[in-house]
């Protein structure tokens, strides 16, 4: 594998070659425009021979970017000499400056990356869509995903605006529409007002810059928000510079449509904090090497979803715990904080906005105002749930008791003992059951069957109790027949 050193003097040599290539290219153009002015020019006077341009830092004949010096000095040291120099920041050729420079598009014209074009001049990015113009009379599923697909937004700089897109999608997809069918009256009709919004894009100029030189402190915002329709979150940057001025900037958003199967609004607003913790980790990844990020906070609008995260996991159903254990763990050491819906910006992509409305909206591309303020005047919850058993998408609570049961044991045969005589005990127990049968039953029919059966069964009783505690098979549960002579 190759060491740092190796790559940076790899890097360092390939820039060499590259500027040795742009030297002979700008002197190919300038060449060929003096030979041009010279053939044009009806004049026997004879062509004045330029003088060698002298190197400003070691006085030696070539252009400054063939300096070894030059080459060996670092970034801010280059631009302060050619600052100092007074030669085109293009080229580094002297006599004229970048905005008259021949040399190419450097800086003359935007850099252009799949529609998105970045003003060097300004240090801005402005979109440019020619998708305005692909209207036809047959719309069809598969011009439309054509059409969906030049839109290159990869920050998401623009997700409000190019939401509806993608609810025409997924109602097509949901509508099994084949490829070369016209669509629906309803769809061509939303595509047809889609295409007109975009544009608006043309008038949207977007600062690149987000991070500050004199910046002592970086935080990140992240919010999120949901609807039927769709969920998202956004990132922004605060800078907290050394003259106590405050910036905030939009860094990067997410947008998705919400499924087919039909959510409750806490679970949508679930899945959207999840999108924005996502989109939080690859960003905090991203600037890891390169940005001291002091804190980091994450806002929602739902008070169910800020009370879930407050939560164990294993007190939720399935749906939500497996979330809420992500979002713990990757936001473990971060504050979650209310915000109201008029102050969340990431309503904005839930809810998707026409692009006139959202080259307008201050609070997309520069965040929340309370942002500039002191985190004393954030926004604060309008109150908290006391009682999270509430909480819809929670297990029911099972209460675990510990009893210790003491009892006395009663025994019902303890009258025996005053008795010596069995057939005495046998007559006294079947007048107190033939007792308990008359108060139950007030026709008799049979009284001598009765009563056959009630001294049979006092017989009966006595003599199982009193066998029960002398028999060696006790143990193996002994019992009476019904048809048996007494005491068998």
């Amino acid at each position: 594998m190759p060491t740092l050193d190796c790559l940076k003097k790899f890097l360092k040599n390939r820039a060499d070659l590259l500027e040795t290539l742009e030297e002979a290219k700008i002197n190919n153009n300038i060449s060929k425009t003096e030979s041009q002015v010279g053939h044009n020019t009806k004049s026997f006077t004879k062509h004045h021979t330029p003088k060698e341009p002298t190197c400003s830092i070691c006085k030696q004949h070539h252009l400054l970017f063939s300096c070894e010096r030059f080459r060996q000095m670092s970034i801010e040291q280059r631009i302060k000499e050619v600052e100092k120099s007074k030669v085109c920041s293009n080229c580094l050729h002297p006599g004229h400056d970048y905005k008259s420079c021949r040399g190419g598009a450097c800086t003359k014209e935007p850099s252009k990356t799949l529609g998105i074009y970045w003003n060097t001049n300004q240090d801005t990015i402005t979109y440019s869509t020619n998708i305005e113009n692909s209207v036809s009379d047959n719309i069809t599923k598969r011009k439309i995903l054509s059409i969906i697909g030049q839109i290159f937004d990869p920050l998401g700089l623009i997700s409000p605006s190019v939401l509806e897109a993608k609810i025409i999608m997924q109602k097509m997809w949901s509508l099994n529409l084949q490829w070369d069918n016209h669509v629906p009256h309803d769809i061509e009709v939303l595509w047809k007002k889609f295409i007109q919004s975009l544009s608006a894009l043309k008038q949207l100029v977007i600062p690149r810059r987000v991070f500050y030189d004199s910046s002592k402190h970086i935080q990140l915002h992240i919010f999120c928000d949901a609807s039927q329709n769709a969920y998202g979150g956004c990132v922004y940057v605060r800078s907290h510079t050394t003259k106590d001025e405050v910036y905030v900037q939009l860094l990067t958003a997410k947008c998705r449509v919400a499924p087919l199967k039909t959510l409750t609004i806490p679970r949508l607003e679930l899945c959207a904090a999840l999108t924005a913790v996502r989109l939080y980790k690859k960003v905090i990844d991203s600037l890891r090497n390169s940005h001291i990020i002091s804190n980091c906070f994450f806002w929602s609008d739902s008070m169910i979803v800020l009370s879930w995260i407050k939560l164990s996991p294993y007190k939720l159903n399935a749906f939500v715990s497996h979330r809420i254990n992500e979002i713990q763990t990757i936001t473990h050491k971060h504050t979650w904080r209310y915000v109201p819906t008029k102050q969340n910006p990431a309503d904005l992509i839930s809810r998707g906005v026409t692009a006139s409305v959202l080259i307008n909206s201050d609070m997309w591309f520069s965040g929340p105002d309370f942002l500039r303020d002191d985190d004393s005047s954030w926004p604060t919850p309008p109150g908290h749930i006391s009682n999270y058993s509430d909480l819809p998408e929670t297990k029911p609570q099972t209460n675990h008791t510990n009893t210790n049961q003491c009892y006395t044991q009663i025994d019902n045969n303890s009258f025996i003992y005053n008795y010596s005589n069995f057939t005495k005990l046998t007559r006294v127990t079947a007048y107190i059951r033939r007792f308990i049968h008359n108060c139950k039953n007030k026709i008799h029919k049979d009284k001598d069957q009765v009563e056959a059966v009630i001294w049979t069964a006092a017989d009966r009783r006595h003599l199982g109790c009193r066998e029960r505690r002398r028999s060696s098979t006790c143990p193996l549960g002994p019992w009476t027949s019904d048809t048996a002579p007494s005491g068998t």
